[in-house]
């Protein structure tokens, strides 16, 4: 019976100790959060993009959590995914704010036992745009914990990854472009050859 409040109990640890910021975090030297996102995306038509939250080099991680913020006047938050290096048995956290424009807390923790050692995508978001400019998409506050001894680790540095939406190139201008390239090059060439004679 007293295992059964165990098993009750220690997600909710858990949920806790990962959700909570302690006032000295140890520094992981080798832990590292990497945003991976396009550079630009073109189009203010409502295109979706994702992004791709990785960590690299990290040891026993039991749970992580992180802060983002994004521009909400340039793109909106649509949804977020667990990436495929998490350990099993847990749960995203995190709820979308875009009038805000964050992700006040995006935190994974699980029930179970067992850990995942390395480098991987801990998570994907996807975003829409709604207007030009830069997303100013970050990244903060981002640690990961171990298990089984418990620790809260801050990731050494994170990457962040800049987007700048950027108006679509209309594809109805390639045509007139051609042919005026194309008469501009025959032109010249008219001229050369008339310079020769």
């Amino acid at each position: 019976m007293r295992f059964k409040k165990l098993l009750l109990v220690l997600p909710i640890l858990a949920l806790c100790l990962v959700m909570m910021k302690p006032a000295s975090a140890a520094v992981d030297p080798k832990a590292k959060m990497i945003i991976k996102a396009p550079s630009s995306v073109q189009d203010i038509t409502h295109h979706t993009f994702t992004v791709n939250i990785t960590v690299a080099n990290v040891t026993a991680m039991w749970g992580w959590s992180c802060v983002v913020t994004w521009s909400s006047s340039v793109v909106n938050c649509t949804g977020k995914q667990l990436g495929p290096f998490n350990p099993t048995g847990g749960t995203l956290l995190g709820s979308i704010d875009n009038v805000g424009g964050t992700i006040p807390k995006l935190a994974y923790g699980t029930t179970e036992e067992n850990t995942t050692t390395g480098s991987g995508i801990i998570c994907f978001l996807t975003f829409k745009t709604i207007a030009l400019g830069n997303a100013s998409l970050k990244v903060s506050t981002a640690n990961y914990i171990n298990y089984p001894d418990l620790t809260k680790y801050d990731f050494s540095s994170v990457t962040q990854a800049p987007v700048i939406v950027i108006p679509e190139f209309p594809t109805f201008l390639i045509i007139p472009l051609f042919f005026i390239t194309t008469a501009a090059i025959a032109i010249m060439t008219k001229k050369r050859s008339m310079k020769k004679y």
